[in-house]
């Protein structure tokens, strides 16, 4: 029986930026990404606003210069859901997020169901200049699976400190060309795993990556 290669948006962004970087953190675990200043505050920001919504918690003072935004999301009529786990099986079927049986899954940072309507937020803190909406057509998919009386997704990157907002919109019918745009990449880490090829791929970045054993790491 073939091994089910399991993934996520993250996961795969990371392998297709380094698949040496990946193998030996995603799969190996000899080595663990240690968490940046932008990263903590990144999270710091994605949990105050889960708890300004989910629980009426109000921003922290430092926070509040996105009160604005958080209000405007907040006054959008339907159920609102924070950090919404999602996840399928190898047949698209939804399934646990933990479940021995999932292929892919994903959170969301917020979704609201209203009707037939679904949108999805993802909260940004870094830099729009190389925007990816990728993840939001990943979690517009499991939304469709998940949800079965959603016709219409109305999602976007919500870049907080930029002030920006970049939106997409999908409809069910879109369902088939949205996992297409997934599947160049997934037959990659998929040739990757059948071959056990793990090339590296050196950039500017190599001075922060863990993976201190590759051959371009400066510490090597």
């Amino acid at each position: 029986m073939e091994k089910v290669i399991t993934w996520s948006f993250s996961s795969l962004k990371d392998f297709i930026k380094c698949p040496r970087k990946y193998h030996e953190t995603k799969v190996l675990r000899n080595f663990t990404p240690k968490d940046t200043e932008a990263i903590i505050y990144g999270k710091e920001v994605h949990t105050a606003c889960e708890l300004y919504i989910k629980d009426g918690i109000e921003l922290p003072e430092r926070f509040s210069q996105f009160s604005n935004m958080v209000d405007a999301l907040n006054e959008i009529e339907g159920t609102k859901y924070t950090e919404y786990e999602l996840a399928l099986d190898t047949d698209r079927k939804p399934c646990g997020f933990e479940s021995e049986n999932r292929w892919v899954r994903g959170i969301v940072d917020l979704l609201i169901i209203d009707g037939d309507l679904a949108y999805i937020v993802d909260y940004k803190t870094g830099n729009d200049r190389f925007a990816d909406t990728s993840q939001l057509k990943l979690m517009a998919i499991m939304v469709f699976y998940h949800f079965p009386q959603i016709k219409k997704v109305k999602a976007c990157l919500l870049f907080l400190v930029k002030n920006r907002i970049i939106k997409e919109a999908y409809e069910r019918e879109d369902l088939e060309k949205l996992w297409e745009s997934f599947e160049v990449d997934l037959h990659k880490l998929k040739q990757a795993f059948a071959s056990d090829t793990w090339n590296p791929n050196p950039t500017a970045l190599c001075r922060w990556c863990p993976v201190e054993s590759c051959e371009y790491h400066p510490d090597h």
